[in-house]
């Protein structure tokens, strides 16, 4: 039997295994400590992070992929430091935006397997654009996000995911902010895979990296993590060994919602909220409780589950939603293998000399009298050179300016009272004005004056080297 990338069993035709490529052989000998980068772990003592990142070691070997072929792309914060630490490649990128240089990278590179790590606020609050749409485009990546309800990096701040109230460096009298939902917001932005575990809960984690790793789509997993430092004992409340079966509900696709230490709670839907019941009271029995369908259709029963808090209900742990469709570089590639069935291979040195094109030369004028080059010409305050063309169509002085080796000048002195279109008066010295004269010049302005309107012909002009001046050709 073969399993595909998202886990399911194919069978062989003749029911045996095949044999491995001397390279496949290989990549399955891998082991964790192939994954383990040279480089010290520098988190805070007792972080969840340590946690996090050896059970991501751990599962690496399990998929098959060369470590050549693996990616990590981090944002910013205490989660940003795991690419790091291993041993395949990565990219450290800024705030909240790993999901973006994630998308580039699948859709230019679909035969990668990418990893994004992010944290709560990292992923929530500057990045929260980016997780959106990575996740409804189905881009074929698998974000995990360490949920520690505080900026940890910064030095604990309240974060997008802090309680209602909780006091911080950044709220002394308690956050008034409603805190988001992960979960809830991985579903409504459609990613078709989303799942919670716990650091501390090594086992679980390490298999629902698995089940994420292997889905086929945007992958959306949880952790609730304990920053020891700045929110010490966030999920202590249900995830402690001693209470985590009666406050915890592990989900499993197929069974019914049965939660607590003697198997003896469950969920049932009650109109349409969910309830907490204990069997074998009031004749309630298994049948009358919820039935987890990580498959089904449409994500109403993940997005009620998605809602269930501590103390209120048992907190959710496990695969909420896992559905199969087009990912983001397949509908690129379907899309690209249409258009070239239409119009066959492209030819991209044909469009760029296609269409309508121009050819820019210089001439230079004869000077008189000097070797330096001819003064332009002055009107107004503007100091410019006149743009010859054999054509109809203008070049505009910017574009001019762009293809030649000359400068663009602005004068904002107007001219002189003696000065002629043909001249440029020059002084020597500070030019001072009576009252009067300034008077004058206010009331008899020239029409290329910047002061009032001019035109974009009439106040920039572009001046060539040597007195050159540019001649547009239709090519």
């Amino acid at each position: 039997m073969t399993t595909d990338t998202n886990g399911a069993a194919a069978p062989h035709t003749n029911g045996e295994q095949p044999a491995l490529s001397p390279e496949n052989a290989q990549v399955i000998a891998l082991t964790r400590k192939d994954f383990v980068s040279d480089q010290e772990v520098r988190w805070c003592p007792g972080c969840g992070d340590y946690s996090i990142l050896a059970q991501t070691q751990k599962v690496m070997p399990d998929f098959g992929y060369k470590k050549e072929d693996i990616v990590f792309i981090s944002g910013i914060g205490c989660s940003g430091r795991l690419p790091y630490y291993m041993n395949t490649f990565g990219f450290h990128t800024i705030h909240g935006r790993a999901p973006t240089l994630a998308t580039g990278l699948k859709a230019a590179r679909p035969d990668l397997m990418v990893w994004v790590i992010t944290g709560d606020a990292d992923a929530l609050s500057i990045g929260g654009n980016h997780v959106i749409h990575s996740m409804r485009r189905n881009v074929d990546i698998n974000l995990v996000m360490f949920n520690n309800r505080i900026y940890g990096l910064t030095k604990g701040q309240a974060s997008p995911t802090s309680e209602f109230g909780k006091r911080t460096k950044s709220t002394p009298m308690g956050t008034v902010d409603t805190p988001i939902m992960p979960l809830t917001i991985a579903l409504a932005s459609e990613a078709s895979f989303v799942a919670r575990s716990v650091d501390t809960h090594t086992e679980h984690l390490q298999n629902t990296l698995e089940r994420a790793g292997r889905h086929k789509g945007s992958s959306f997993v949880e952790v609730l993590q304990n920053c020891n430092i700045f929110n010490d004992g966030a999920w202590r409340d249900f995830t402690d060994r001693e209470v985590r079966e009666d406050r915890m509900l592990l989900l499993e696709d197929g069974k019914p919602m049965i939660f607590g230490k003697d198997r003896d709670k469950g969920i049932r839907l009650r109109g349409l909220h969910p309830e907490v019941v204990t069997i074998g009271e009031n004749g309630i029995t298994e049948a009358d409780l919820l039935v987890h369908d990580e498959a089904a259709e449409e994500p109403y029963l993940a997005l009620m589950l998605s809602r269930m808090f501590w103390p209120d209900f048992p907190v959710p742990v496990g695969v909420f939603r896992s559905v199969d469709r087009p990912t983001h570089d397949q509908l690129i590639d379907g899309q690209i293998a249409s258009a070239v069935a239409r119009a066959g291979e492209g030819d991209l040195d044909k469009v760029l000399n296609g269409g309508e094109t121009w050819t820019v030369t210089w001439s230079t004028p004869a000077t008189t009298g000097s070797s330096r080059a001819r003064k332009p010409a002055t009107t107004g305050c503007a100091v410019r050179s006149v743009v010859t063309s054999t054509s109809s169509v203008r070049i505009s002085a910017t574009t001019a300016a762009r293809t030649s080796s000359g400068t663009t000048r602005r004068c904002r002195r107007p001219p002189s009272r003696g000065s002629s279109s043909g001249s440029t008066s020059m002084s020597s010295g500070p030019r001072r004005r009576s009252r009067s004269a300034r008077t004058r010049h206010s009331t008899s302005r020239s029409p290329a004056c910047p002061r009032q309107r001019p035109t974009a012909s009439s106040c920039w002009r572009m001046i060539g080297s040597s007195g050159s001046s540019p001649t547009a050709t239709p090519s």
